[in-house]
C-alpha cells in the first residue's frame, strides 16, 4: 500500500480521553469565573472594594481595666478620640455588604499620652470585629477593639 503525504486516512483520527476533556471544560468555566469576579468587583469608580464597603464612621469600645469601665464611641474617619491616655485615630474602616456574612475591619493607629510625656506609639493595624484578638491593642490598662462601621463613604 502506497500511502500519500496529503491523504486524510493516514492521520489517525485520536480523540481525547473523556476525562481529560471534562478536566478541559472544568478550567475553562472556573478562569471565566474568576475573570467575571475580578471584572465586576475590580471596577475603581465606586467605593466597593473587592468584598468590603468603605464606611466613614467607626464604632469602637473600650475597656478600662482598673475600674472595668466599659465606654462605646463613635468615630468619624481621620478623626482623633480619646479614651482615657490613649489618643484614637481610625484611618479606614469598612464592612461586608448585606449580601455576605458580617464584618467590619478598621485601620486604627493608637497612641498612648502620659502626662508629662511625649506621645509613643502602641498600636497601628487592622482591627477584625468578629476577631478582636486577632489583631489587638496590648496594654496593661486599657483594651479596644472595633464593633462594626457604619455610615456610607461620600
Amino acid at each position: 500500500m502506497n500511502l500519500k503525504l496529503n491523504d486524510p486516512t493516514h492521520y489517525r483520527t485520536s480523540k481525547r480521553p473523556a476525562s481529560k476533556h471534562l478536566i478541559l471544560k472544568l478550567a475553562t468555566f472556573f478562569l471565566s469565573k474568576i475573570l467575571w469576579i475580578n471584572y465586576v468587583y475590580g471596577q475603581s469608580d465606586s467605593s466597593y472594594t473587592g468584598l468590603f464597603i468603605d464606611t466613614n464612621k467607626a464604632v469602637l469600645q473600650g475597656l478600662d481595666k482598673t475600674t472595668a469601665r466599659v465606654s462605646t464611641f463613635e468615630l468619624d474617619i481621620n478623626e482623633r478620640g480619646t479614651f482615657g491616655t490613649l489618643i484614637i485615630k481610625v484611618r479606614a474602616c469598612r464592612k461586608r455588604p448585606p449580601t455576605e456574612p458580617p464584618e467590619s475591619v478598621a485601620y486604627v493607629e493608637v497612641l498612648d499620652k502620659k502626662i508629662g510625656e511625649e506621645p509613643t506609639d502602641l498600636f497601628a493595624g487592622w482591627m477584625f470585629a468578629s476577631s478582636p484578638t486577632l489583631n489587638s491593642l496590648e496594654h496593661p490598662v486599657y483594651d479596644v477593639w472595633v464593633l462594626k462601621c457604619s455610615g456610607s463613604k461620600t
